[in-house]
C-alpha cells in the first residue's frame, strides 16, 4: 500500500527517488477495503481520488465478486477509462481459477494480466507470501504456489524483517530480467 500512497501523491519510493504521480487500482481479497485498506492509505497520506478500489462487478442491482475468468474485459475497461498506471492484486493467487501449484495453469491465468500491462503500460504488483518452513531456499522457490508466479514476472521484490534489527525491514529485488 505504501507504493500506492507514494504513486498517488508523488511521494518517495524505497530508493529515495520521487514517484511519478499516477492512478492506481487495488483489488484485495484478504483485507476489507473500508476497515483496513482505506484507513491504511489515509494514514500513509495517499490521495484517495487517484485510487480506485475493485469491490466487485455490478449487475443490475446486485454486486458480485470479481471473477478473472469472466471479468477481464471489465478490468480492461477500468484501466483504460480511469487511466490506471498501477494495479495491486493481493493476493495474486486470486487470478488463478485452476491449480495454483501447476506452472501451466498459473502462467495461463496470469497471461491476460501480462497482456493488459503491456497494452496499457500499466505496472502490476501481485502480492504473495513465502511458504512456511522454506527458510534458506532461493526466494523465488519460496513463493506460495507454482514457480510460475515468479517465472512470469519481469521483476520480483521481497520484504522481510532484518535479522539484526527487528525494527528494520529489508526490501530487496529477488529477480530482474529486464
Amino acid at each position: 500500500l505504501s507504493f500506492a500512497a507514494a504513486a498517488s501523491n508523488r511521494g518517495i519510493w524505497p530508493d529515495g527517488t520521487k514517484a511519478t504521480i499516477c492512478n492506481i487500482l487495488i483489488w484485495s481479497g484478504e483485507d476489507d477495503l473500508n476497515d483496513t485498506i482505506v484507513p491504511r492509505l489515509m494514514a500513509m497520506g495517499a490521495d484517495l481520488e487517484r485510487i480506485d478500489l475493485l469491490k466487485g462487478i455490478k449487475k443490475g442491482d446486485s454486486v458480485r465478486a470479481f471473477d478473472p475468468d469472466r471479468d477481464m474485459e471489465a478490468l480492461r475497461d477500468a484501466v483504460e477509462n480511469k487511466e490506471i498506471s498501477m494495479m495491486i492484486i493481493d493476493p495474486i493467487v486470486m487470478m488463478v481459477k485452476g491449480d495454483s501449484y501447476k506452472n501451466a495453469e498459473v502462467r495461463s491465468a496470469l497471461q491476460p494480466l501480462v497482456d493488459l500491462a503491456r497494452e496499457y503500460n500499466c505496472a502490476i504488483y501481485g502480492i504473495t507470501h513465502f511458504n512456511k518452513g522454506s527458510s534458506g531456499k532461493d526466494p523465488l522457490e519460496r513463493l506460495t504456489g507454482s514457480v510460475g508466479f515468479g517465472a512470469v514476472v519481469r521483476i520480483a521484490f521481497a520484504s522481510t524483517k532484518y535479522k539484526e534489527d527487528e525494527g528494520t525491514m529489508l526490501f530487496a529485488r529477488i529477480k530482474n530480467n529486464i
